[in-house]
């Protein structure tokens, strides 16, 4: 699973501004980010890097300049602070599994591959032995790396 486990697309931003009642909040961005390239937003708090994945997932469309080769369908996302109910009675691999959901709908059972890929991507996380646990169970850690697990799967 490591070789694919990321798959980035070519990324084109030009003179990028989004802004909330007239302040900006990424203003005049421009960068290109090759297919396969790693990069990271460093910036302080407050900054825009929130604003700057929504836009480039399409979930902000209201914004000046251009963003060119982003693929909304293909964005997963993991927030800071996960909106999941923690008294919902589900347990940490069938949480982790809906991160296949685009691929196999939402009734259908886990094959034996797609079982195999689940398995993978909690131990990248490393929450190996942790299949069973209801997510109420979870400390706050605990809880975001079974969240980035299902990413993981979203591919």
């Amino acid at each position: 699973m490591a070789d694919g486990l990321f798959r980035f697309i070519s990324l084109l931003i030009e003179n990028l501004t989004i802004a909330y009642e007239y302040h900006p909040a990424v203003h005049h961005l421009t960068t290109n980010i090759a297919q396969g390239e790693w990069w990271a937003i460093v910036v302080p708090n407050g900054a825009g890097k929130s604003t700057l994945l929504n836009a480039i997932a399409d979930v902000i469309s209201d914004y000046e300049g251009s963003i060119e080769g982003a693929q909304p369908n293909m964005v997963a996302c993991l927030p800071q602070q996960a909106q999941l109910d923690k008294t919902l009675p589900i347990s940490v691999f069938e949480l982790v599994a809906t991160g296949l959901w685009a691929k196999m709908g939402f009734c259908a059972s886990l094959s034996a591959s797609q079982h195999q890929q689940c398995q993978e991507a909690l131990a990248a996380v490393g929450l190996q032995g942790f299949e069973d646990r209801m997510v109420g169970s979870l400390s706050g850690g605990q809880l975001q790396r079974t969240l980035f697990a299902r990413v993981i799967l979203q591919d």
